[in-house]
């Protein structure tokens, strides 16, 4: 899928939800002066756009290549959803979901150059709690997140694969509305490729994380809308 169908698919999505919040607004009968964090919502749906990159596994074994060949993933756009019950007045828990396509390179091949192997596309599936501080208009928020990461790469050759994988980040939600706002956000992912497991722990005081075994690490920024029902 070439880039300009990703940003139109953000598009649209984007638009989906300033039309609903717009509706949404309307229902409560927000005029501009009511409460600028509604903690009588329940449900969350946000949808972003924004850039990917890292993504990097060693340790590559194949004919004519030697054993310190790297496969890596070009950086590039991505975009994704989630939908966010929330538990407490200032915590969620958020199903997510966020997709990159891209290629797959492979380098330092000794004397060979890099080589483009073929287009992937990188899917997170996520299950994540989301911890907010309320400053205003503005909610600063922290998430971990546990759950799979499913590589589908165009080739006839070879399969999906689908693995354990992890995330972290911290981003703001600011409300235009009483069911409308902006969302920023940071994240990092982590896929174990190994034989190896990881696990997550999430308290009061914030999360922790722990893994074994080989690794691909990616990070991503991005932004968009989201709606408060």
């Amino acid at each position: 899928m070439e880039n300009r169908y990703a940003w139109r698919g953000a598009v649209v999505a984007l638009t989906v939800l300033s039309l609903a919040g717009s509706l949404a607004a309307q229902r409560r009968g927000y005029g501009g002066g009511g409460t600028s964090t509604p903690l009588d919502t329940r449900i969350e749906v946000a949808a972003w756009g924004g850039w990917q990159f890292g993504g990097t596994a060693t340790g590559y074994y194949g004919i004519n290549y030697n054993n310190y060949a790297q496969l890596h993933l070009n950086a590039d756009v991505n975009w994704g959803a989630a939908l966010g019950f929330r538990i407490k007045p200032t915590a969620l828990v958020e199903i997510v979901w966020n997709q990159q396509t891209t290629e797959l390179i492979l380098q330092d091949r000794g004397v060979l150059p890099d080589s483009t192997l073929f287009p992937v596309t990188v899917h997170y599936i996520q299950l994540a709690s989301q911890v907010e501080r309320p400053m205003g208009k503005t909610r600063l928020f922290g998430t971990g997140s546990v759950g799979v990461a499913v590589f589908d790469p165009e080739s006839n050759r070879y399969g999906s694969e689908t693995r354990f994988s992890m995330g972290f980040g911290g981003g703001f939600k600011s409300y235009m509305s009483r069911s409308l706002g902006v969302r920023g956000q940071w994240r990092g992912w982590i896929t174990l490729v190994g034989s190896s497991g990881g696990g997550m722990w999430c308290g009061g005081g914030g999360c922790s994380v722990s893994y074994g075994g080989s690794a691909i690490f990616q990070s991503d920024v991005s932004g968009g809308l989201f709606v408060a029902f």
